[in-house]
């Protein structure tokens, strides 16, 4: 390849390997969800083992 050549093309690929499209809100907040729910599932389902309520009053 050309010296000529190679500079842009290179500079090019550059440029359009750091072109990542950030996550909008409702990809962020669908990711934040499920993460909270499978955290809350695992909760769920470490209590439902020890059979007995967490407080007792």
């Amino acid at each position: 390849m050309r010296p000529a050549l190679l500079v842009p093309a290179l500079l090019l690929s550059a440029a359009l390997g750091g072109c990542n499209r950030e996550p909008d809100f409702d990809e962020r907040f669908d990711d934040a969800s499920s993460t909270i729910s499978a955290s809350a599932e695992a909760i769920d389902t470490e209590i439902r083992a020890t059979d007995r309520p967490t407080h007792q009053r």
